[in-house]
């Protein structure tokens, strides 16, 4: 992959870094209308370079590239004929994280209090 190439792959991952890739198509459910969003980052990179040692085939070169995409769920809009509503998308990870580390909490405290009393 030639840095050429490489420039194509970004711009097409930068053309495809739109608003429309965060807030979802708004969907009609009976009288409400649901709008998903969602956080979404893009990365990428790459390089080249070529060197003075001569193969067979010519002058040494090489090149490399990568990216990802990230998409976490934020919530969602509720817009109804009365209200408009902000419904936070459930985040199981960190749900977790918060309760392993309470728990943890929990447990030192307990042990301390049993260590005091004797």
């Amino acid at each position: 992959m030639d840095i050429g190439q490489l420039r194509d792959v970004l711009s097409q991952v930068q053309a495809g870094a739109r608003v429309s890739t965060a807030i979802g198509d708004p969907v009609q459910v009976g009288e409400r209308v649901v709008i998903p969003v969602a956080e979404v980052a893009y990365g990428g990179g790459g390089g080249g370079g070529g060197g003075k040692a001569q193969t067979e085939q010519g002058e040494i070169t090489g090149a490399g590239g990568g990216g990802a995409v990230r998409v976490r769920p934020l919530g969602a809009w509720v817009i109804g004929p009365d209200e408009e509503i902000w419904v936070p998308a459930l985040d199981v990870n960190k749900l977790i994280m918060v309760g392993s580390a309470v728990f943890a909490l929990m447990l030192v405290t307990l042990k301390t209090i049993m260590m005091h009393r004797r």
